[in-house]
């Protein structure tokens, strides 16, 4: 064990307690600076490079704790204020790094998807604040988040990428209405946001009025490193913020609430090679040579995968590397998808608990087309990977 690994096992032993609630829990790992290595320390970091930082999630995986604070707001709205924000906006930080706020992507609209920089949501200045009006959709976990991402349209007369401004908005004020969307896997992850007279604070303009694209073109990035990106096998993660309730139950109830809820239905959108091969084994198809040598390409596919996604990590993950581990990633869920349906048979016809392995499978088979939009479709980062790896010409704008 190195010694990075063997600190953080006898901090955990020293620290993990299941009586803690979640939100001691996670101010205990920022105050180590294990929530966010990587970050500055004092935020939650300790200025760890990415293979230490890996070292340090792992150990945790490797103890079944409760990992750190995930999801945008650690992959996307922290970075992005360090890259661009006011030392005002940094400060705050540690309140991502503690899990006391959850963010969300206020990007997409119905006529904005590919085309992003079409965004028709309205931002207009109203002394120290803006006032927005517009529809979102798409927005993964908004439902529980008390912080947005907001893309919005400043400049109705300049040219559309010239107009639009990066700003940081509250999720919880009057105005703001999410609702879930129901997709064919049944979940709702997705929602859309509805803006009515919305507020902004003036101050959390990030860059200048007009300039949002730029931000935007930073966070797509970090989307695309957080898409292709996998997390610490062992811990259990949990969704942050005030909405989501979690904050103040105990890490044990969390995890007793986590069992619960694997008996549910499953959850997994790319089933992995070892839970296709158990299936395969289950239902006797697993000597059939044609099933066996494509189980082994499907292995040797997330083998690679795992491997690109390494590089991309190295690399910074957010240039056209991460664009390459996106792109594997949506090639391993139609791989899984295919397999699935061929070892379920005419059984993939059925969903639920009752299907075979509890509608494992037939989940995983609907979620295939979300993977492949989710983080930028497959042909945006073929142009991103095109334009700034290759140096091919650009798209026409």
């Amino acid at each position: 064990m190195s010694n990075i690994a063997a600190d953080v096992d006898a901090w955990i032993t020293e620290n993990w307690d299941t009586s803690l609630t979640l939100r001691e829990w996670w101010r205990r790992l920022a105050a180590a600076g294990y929530s966010q290595p990587t970050w500055p320390v004092g935020i939650g970091g300790c200025n760890a490079d990415g293979a230490t930082a890996r070292t340090i999630s792992e150990s945790m995986g490797a103890r079944g704790v409760i990992a750190a604070p995930t999801g945008m707001g650690p992959h996307m709205a922290a970075p992005m204020i360090m890259k661009h924000g006011t030392d005002e906006h940094k400060a705050e930080l540690i309140k991502i790094a503690t899990g006391e706020q959850h963010w969300c992507q206020l990007f997409s609209e119905p006529e904005a998807g590919s085309d992003l920089a079409s965004v028709r949501c309205s931002a207009v200045r109203d002394g120290e604040e803006y006032i927005v009006n517009g529809q979102k959709v798409w927005n993964s976990g908004a439902d529980a988040a008390d912080h947005g991402l907001l893309l919005a349209r400043t400049d109705f007369t300049a040219q559309k990428h010239a107009g639009v401004s990066f700003l940081l908005i509250d999720m919880l004020q009057p105005g703001v209405e999410v609702r879930p969307l129901v997709t064919m896997n049944g979940s709702a992850h997705f929602c859309e946001v509805f803006l009515t007279d919305a507020r902004a604070r003036a101050t959390d303009l990030i860059g200048s009025e007009g300039g949002g694209w730029a931000v935007a073109t930073t966070v797509l990035g970090l989307e695309r490193k957080m898409a292709a990106s996998g997390s610490a096998r062992g811990a259990l993660t949990v969704t942050a913020g005030p909405k989501s309730g979690n904050l103040d139950r105990t890490v044990g109830e969390l995890f007793e609430m986590a069992r619960e809820k694997a008996k549910e239905k499953p959850q997994a959108m790319i089933n992995s090679s070892r839970v296709l091969i158990k299936e395969a084994q289950k239902s006797g198809v697993n000597h059939d040579p044609v099933m066996r040598d494509d189980l082994a390409r499907y292995h040797i596919r997330s083998e690679v995968y795992r491997l690109t996604n390494l590089r991309a990590r190295h690399t910074g993950g957010s240039g056209p590397e991460a664009s390459i581990a996106k792109i594997a990633l949506s090639g391993m869920a139609r791989h899984s998808r295919d397999l699935g349906m061929r070892i379920a048979g005419a059984g993939g016809m059925l969903v639920g608990n009752d299907a075979v392995s509890g509608g494992a499978l037939q989940y995983a088979a609907l979620s295939t087309a979300g993977v492949s939009i989710g983080g930028g479709t497959d042909e945006i980062q073929h142009n991103v990977i095109g334009e700034r790896a290759l140096g091919l010409p650009k798209e026409p704008s």
